[in-house]
């Protein structure tokens, strides 16, 4: 079959001269040889007559079809003089048609009597022009055939020309006096040189049309939409190039008109074309790239692309400048790179690749001062210019306070317009990029001493171009102006005050809520104000909830209807925009769109967001349908999911930075915005501004509620920081601006910050042991970019469980929160730490954006301290690192960390630790996070471990340096801090757990940590010291360390009581004497002991008080101590230590007498070792006492009490009465008492009462038995009531009892009183003073009561009692005090002083008036 139709093509083509005479026999030898030259001139004749000039081209053409077959691309290249190898062996056979050709052309010339020029160049012009009438198409590039037939006929003119036999100029008149010619003929005759463009040009001057469609033809090659494309790009790049060559070469010859004409047509071609490219439909995948055709002409070098694109940018920039500034500033939102369409970025980035940044920021300066714009186009240059070039942001900044110092100058409203837009465009590319918006307005206004309006003038510029462009302004713009308002001269706030008055209505006015609780939030319609990534997520959980129950019921909750009414400021604002978010709508309604139904026809929609509604969900479904998007605009983009989208950017941001293999490239900043804009629509909320108003973020680590969507972006972000940054290592050189750019980004997202928050913290502190080598190395690095750009996210707050971490930033948090109590998480804890030092010290980016201050620490202190702590701990053979006992640096390499050894060894890590020591404070208090039976050590090993870090690293070293310096009494009082602190912290959680029992003050802190073993090495250090301590003047060190603690302001009487017992509990594990001396042999008199008596009269008698005395524990501990201090002073012949003490510190000697029982048979083996007996007597006479005591009250037979203080017989009758009352329930003999001596019963009722007030405060009620026995004392004994007297100045009351139960016992005495009888009173009012007694208890409860209202500080420990002082509680005490006035003498009422009279309140005094006849 292929022969067959080989043969039908053979014969149905024409048949060749040649094969002709080729067929025909030879009979030639018959001629003679004049007939035979006859012969040929007659056939030559003959042919020349029936010669035709169109056959010949056309046998040309088939001679071309033999030789090559079908005329194809390569050929035609080949005709210009592009030859390849191929086609140079037809070169010969079509020189012979040419010259054919040339004679045909010389006859018919000669003929018609023309000359050949003329004829020739009519002929062949008008067969172009023939062959131009029977194209069909777009006018753009011929067919086949006729690029063939075209090829034979440019061939003879180039022969024609050759031999100057052609008039080109006829040629050219003749081909362009009608027709337009298609642009690759313009071309070819071009390229070919028979028709120069400029030649072209030139003929048709007069015809402005044909110059406009070579333009257009120009901008039509460039489609995708064409075949040929090799082609197409060939005769751009050949035509662009020249035009460009002679528009924007060097003007050298002014004189030369020709050139200069030239050279106008030339540019106003490009800018016509560039024109065409702006305005047309967004070009496909195959189109042309005009702008990078340009960069390829090989004689278009440097300064002519660079004049080229610079010309090319101010047309595009003043392009159609028909948007107002009102326009601009509404519809700047819209603007941003990801939202720019992506031809028209690639034309900015095309022309931006010839210059740099500053050269880039030069020609955007020219053309804002020279030329009226076009905003959105400016605005969209700016941000492509943005992203394209790490150091565009600075220059930006630059350009624009250059314009805001030019604009208050000379009050340039324009000038202030363009810095106004410009930085809002930067700030719209988010903080990856620029600043926020309300940083840049506070940074740019806030401060007096950089601020432009810092005068009345100024200022009041400012205010007025704020004011005027309010009906246009955002409501993120007019916030920021509101919460961070310009630095506001002297004079001016009324200025001010009108602006914001201005915004806050225009804030009113687009329906921008003041209450922003949400629907089914708890407390809405109140007025607390949440931050604004709290307001998005409760507005997403109003609109879910609304769903759930149109769904349940098919009804409008009336929740939301009520809030439509009620709180409209929130539904119109928030609810709404949330709900009518814009999306391709589902065939089949869903719930939300009935929902929306329901609402619209309920007119709880206003019309025009359902018109906005209807108009994006429209936008949504064509963009679905035909792939415009604003990124790549891929089909696969088009089909996924927004989750996918996003995950389909982040996977491109991964391949763009290792595309870029550690290079800033501008593909970064580009596609961070790309996945910037996928975060947003993914979460369906605008791009925060961040312009609420900045109020701390506080996330809950333990009960998060936090929608699961939000959980799985994090992890997608997450997952591709982590990817990229372990991709990254393999780099030569590890430079991670990337990762502060990625980090930058994320911070815009402001709804995000809880989900990421709550999952990096769930990952180091709670999963991270499971966690391997490189997703660990991974999160450290993403911590230290955290910890750079923390500033831009805001006050992050959580609630550690450590409370020495409270207020510090969140990263420092996270490192100080990551557990170390056992093996496990310790060996995690030194890989992050190692990873976070690692990746801080040798990456070599930068940690912050440029506009970000620079002075910021990256690595917290709790990663260096924690560090340090672990390495020593765990790597044994770097503990005599820098020793001669240190082994060689290939033993370090060996051991289980050799990178943690060679960081903690290295000259890096050393000066980072300089200013941040691990100080012993801070080894104690990370010692005792440890769990000891979970320890990594043994607890051999960890005995070994203590030894050396105390006597080889901390005692050794200076104190400047975290040491001790040599001290073991400094390291002693650390230890001894440390742990107090560590045992406060249990202390005050308890008591605050069991505030109501007395009991569960006492607890135990000693749990599964290393706290005891902690206590045995503090034991060792104070006996290593006692032969170096002298006392000091001031005191004791043990006394020092509390004193210190205490003198801190501010502390509360909880947490005053929690700090003395904590300190007691670690004092009572030393030696006593330590309390009194840190040596005992330095006691050469009772005065070494002030220090320690002034402290238990104050502190210890105030807030450390059992019942009315001290504890029986601590009562122990001092006195043996005394016993001790007793037997080293006996050879200096001085006066008993115990003697003394007892006699300046009466509550000593009390509670001494309180627990005699219980520490008699305690201290009787430590009096017996008194070789001196000087102690002996002192007991002696104690016990005499106690006996005396025991015998009235027990047996109820009366004696003579030994000889001493009245005060101290009346504490031992107290004594023996409540532990009687204690085992038979009875209280003492009245017959028995009543033979003691009056101030001996007064200082017993005092003790009964202030006891009676203790047991108040802890929450027990008076005991009835207890009130009727006072009652009876006071009936029998009239004069025990002088005990009550506040201003008795009693030993018990001033020295003994603490100042909180003394406040009470007016209370506890009333209480008792109240329940005495009317013949009760008659008998206690006997006595002198009574009356004055009451009244003085009466001032007091009245003052105590109004303190209880007014402040708890001021009211003591009776404020916080669970038996508050009420209002009936105060009648009856009236009304008792009433009794004694109305029962009293009026010689008793005489004695009254004047100023008591006055201290009683209105109600008692005109009571006192009546009865002593006072009007």
């Amino acid at each position: 079959m292929a022969d067959e139709s080989e043969n039908g093509r053979k014969h149905n083509r024409p048949r060749l001269f040649r094969d002709i005479m080729a067929s025909r026999p030879r009979n030639n030898d018959e001629l003679s040889e004049n007939s035979k030259s006859v012969l040929q001139d007659t056939i030559l004749q003959l042919i020349t007559h029936h010669q035709n000039f169109d056959a010949l081209v056309n046998e040309s053409i088939i001679t071309d079809v033999d030789q090559n077959s079908l005329p194809s691309k390569s050929a035609v290249y080949h005709d210009l003089g592009y030859e390849t190898t191929s086609h140079r062996s037809s070169t010969t056979e079509v020189s012979h048609s040419v010259a054919g050709c040339i004679s045909v052309l010389r006859h018919e010339a000669l003929t018609a009597g023309v000359p050949l020029q003329i004829f020739a160049a009519n002929i062949c012009s008008g067969k172009i022009l023939d062959m131009i009438g029977e194209e069909k198409g777009d006018g753009l590039l011929l067919n086949n055939k006729h690029r063939a037939y075209l090829k034979i006929l440019m061939r003879t003119i180039i022969k024609l020309l050759s031999e100057q036999t052609f008039s080109r100029n006829t040629f050219i008149k003749s081909l362009n006096r009608e027709l337009e010619l298609p642009i690759e003929l313009v071309w070819m005759l071009h390229t070919a040189g028979i028709m120069s463009l400029e030649a072209y040009i030139t003929c048709n001057l007069n015809r402005p049309s044909v110059i406009g469609n070579l333009a257009q033809s120009m901008t039509d090659l460039t489609n995708g939409e064409c075949e040929n494309t090799q082609l197409r790009k060939r005769i751009l790049k050949d035509i662009l190039g020249y035009f460009v060559f002679h528009g924007y070469q060097e003007k050298r010859d002014s004189s030369d008109m020709a050139a200069k004409g030239m050279r106008k047509i030339a540019i106003a071609i490009t800018d016509n074309v560039t024109k065409k490219l702006i305005t047309m439909d967004p070009p496909s995948v195959d189109s042309l790239n005009l702008f990078e055709l340009v960069r390829e002409c090989e004689n278009v070098n440097l300064s002519i692309l660079q004049r080229y694109c610079t010309h090319q940018l101010a047309v595009i920039l003043s392009y159609n400048p028909v948007l107002k500034v009102s326009q601009a500033l509404i519809s700047q939102d819209q603007w941003s790179y990801a939202k720019t369409p992506q031809h028209v970025t690639v034309m900015y980035k095309q022309l931006l690749l010839a210059f740099n940044a500053e050269e880039a920021v030069g020609i955007l300066r020219r053309v804002l001062e020279r030329q009226e714009v076009n905003w959105q186009a400016v605005m969209t240059f700016v941000a492509t210019f943005l992203v394209c070039f790490p150091q565009a942001p600075k220059h930006i900044k630059d350009l624009v306070d250059d314009l805001i110092k030019q604009a208050f100058a000379a009050s340039e409203l324009d000038c202030i317009i363009t810095a106004f837009l410009l930085a809002r465009q930067a700030c719209l590319e988010g903080p990856h990029v620029f600043p926020t918006y309300q940083d840049w307005f506070l940074g740019c206004f806030g401060d007096s001493s950089i601020s432009p309006a810092n005068n009345k003038k100024t200022f009041a510029f400012l205010i007025k171009f704020l004011t005027d462009i309010v009906p246009f302004e955002a409501a993120h713009h007019l916030k920021a102006h509101i919460l961070k308002p310009p630095h506001v001269p002297a004079k001016c706030r009324p200025v001010l005050c009108d602006y914001i008055t201005l915004a806050k209505t225009r804030l009113a006015d687009l329906k921008e809520p003041v209450e922003l609780l949400g629907i089914y939030e708890e407390g809405a319609g109140t007025s607390a104000c949440k931050p604004q990534l709290q307001n998005l997520h409760q507005t997403e959980k109003d609109v879910e909830m609304a769903l759930a129950a149109f769904e349940k019921t098919g009804k409008v909750p009336a929740s939301i209807m009520e809030a439509s009414i009620f709180r409209k400021p929130y539904y119109v604002g928030r609810f709404l925009p949330s709900l009518l978010a814009p999306r391709p709508l589902p065939e089949v309604s869903d719930v939300r769109m009935l929902l929306i139904d329901s609402l619209n026809r309920s007119d709880k929609i206003p019309v025009v967001l359902y018109s906005k509604y209807e108009k994006g969900c429209q936008r949504e479904a064509a963009q679905l349908l035909e792939g415009v998007f604003s990124d790549e605009g891929s089909m696969d983009d088009m089909l996924l999911d927004p989750t996918e989208q996003l995950q389909n950017s982040l996977n491109r941001f991964t391949e763009v930075v290792l595309e870029a293999r550690g290079e800033i490239v501008p593909g970064i900043t580009s596609q961070l915005s790309v996945v910037s804009e996928k975060l947003a629509n993914l979460l369906e909320v605008d791009v925060p501004q961040h312009t609420e108003n900045e109020q701390p973020v506080v996330v809950d680590l333990y009960g998060p509620d936090i929608p699961s969507k939000h959980i799985k972006i994090v992890d997608q972000i997450l997952n591709t920081f982590c990817q990229t940054t372990a991709a990254a290592t393999t780099f030569e050189t590890l430079c991670t601006d990337w990762a502060t750019q990625y980090l930058s980004m994320l911070s815009r997202h402001k709804t995000l910050l809880p989900a990421l928050v709550v999952r990096v913290w769930n990952l180091i502190c709670k999963e991270a042991p499971a966690l391997d080598q490189p997703h660990t190395e991974s999160l450290a690095a993403f911590v230290v970019h955290l910890r750079g750009v923390q500033a831009l996210f805001g006050d992050i707050r959580v609630r550690p469980e450590d409370p020495t971490l409270v207020g510090q930033p969140f990263v420092d948090v996270l490192c100080g929160s990551i557990p170390i109590h056992t093996g496990q998480w310790m060996e995690f804890t030194l890989r992050f730490c190692t990873s976070y030092l690692q990746y801080a010290v040798t990456s070599l980016g930068c940690f912050q954006m440029y506009y970000m201050e620079r002075n910021q620490n990256i690595v917290p202190a709790a990663v260096i301290k924690r560090f340090s702590f672990l390495v020593p701990r765990m790597c044994p053979v770097v503990r005599y690192y820098g020793t001669p006992e240190c082994p060689g640096m290939d033993v370090l390499n060996k051991q289980k960390w050799p990178l943690s050894i060679k960081l903690f060894t290295s000259d890096q890590f050393r000066c980072l630790v300089d200013p941040l020591t691990l100080r012993l404070k801070n080894w104690i208090d990370l010692e005792l996070k440890v769990i000891s039976h979970c320890d990594h050590l043994s607890c051999i090993e960890r005995h070994d471990y203590y030894q050396w870090i105390i006597y080889h690293h901390f005692l050794p070293t200076s104190t400047d340096k975290g040491g001790c310096g040599g001290s073991c009494t400094h390291a002693s009082s650390v230890i001894f801090s440390s742990l107090m602190d560590h045992d406060m912290r249990h202390e005050t959680k308890v008591y605050q757990v069991h505030v109501d029992c007395t009991a569960s003050r006492y607890i135990t802190t000693d749990g599964p940590g290393c706290r005891a073993e902690l206590i045995v090495l503090l034991q060792e250090l104070c006996l290593q010291a006692a032969p170096h301590m002298t006392s000091p003047s001031e005191g004791p060190w043990i006394i020092n360390v509390i004193e210190e603690k205490l003198s801190v302001g501010g502390m509360s009487p909880l947490g005053m009581y929690c700090t003395l017992s904590a300190w007691f509990r670690l004092a009572s594990s030393l030696v006593p004497h330590l309390f009194y001396v840190n040596n005992p042999l330095d006691v050469d008199s009772a005065q070494r002991l002030s220090a320690s008596l002034d402290f238990i009269n104050t502190f210890m008698r105030h807030h450390l008080y059992e019942g009315c005395v001290l504890p029986y524990r601590v009562t122990l501990y001092l006195m043996q101590g005394l016993i001790v201090l007793e037997q080293h002073t006996h050879v200096k012949q001085v006066d008993s230590v115990i003697s003394i003490s007892l006699a300046r510190c009466p509550l000593l000697a009390a509670s001494l007498l309180y627990h005699y029982s219980t520490l008699k048979p305690v201290l009787h083996h430590l009096i017996q070792e008194d070789s001196d007996k000087k102690s002996h007597g002192i007991f002696t006479s104690l016990n005499s006492l106690y006996t005396w005591a025991e015998s009235i009250i027990c047996m109820a037979e009366w004696s003579e009490p030994p000889p001493t203080e009245t005060w101290l017989s009346g504490v031992a009758i107290f004594t023996l009465a409540k532990q009687s009352a204690l085992h038979s329930g009875t209280c003492p003999n009245l017959q028995v008492l009543k033979n003691c001596e009056s101030k001996v019963l007064q200082s017993y009722m005092e003790c009964v009462v202030a006891d009676a007030s203790s047991r108040y405060i802890n929450g027990e009620e008076l005991c009835n038995s207890l009130a009727r026995h006072v009652i009876d004392l006071l009936v029998t004994t009239p004069q025990c009531m002088v005990a009550f007297n506040t201003d008795n100045g009693s030993i018990l009351t001033t020295r003994v009892f603490s100042q909180s139960i003394v406040k009470v016992m007016p209370v506890i005495c009333f209480r008792i009183l109240i329940q005495a009888s009317e013949s009760d009173i008659l008998k206690i009012i006997s006595i002198d003073n009574s009356l004055k007694t009451i009244l003085q208890m009466h001032v007091c409860c009245t003052e105590l009561y109004r303190k209880a209202a007014v402040s708890d500080q001021e009211a003591g420990v009776y404020q916080k009692l669970n038996q508050p002082l009420d209002l009936h509680f105060m009648i009856e005490i009236s009304q008792v005090v009433k009794k004694f006035i109305t029962h009293s003498s009026l010689e008793h009422l005489c004695q009254l002083q004047k100023e008591l009279m006055n201290n009683c309140d209105p109600d008692m005094q005109c009571m006192l008036r009546v009865r002593l006849g006072q009007t």
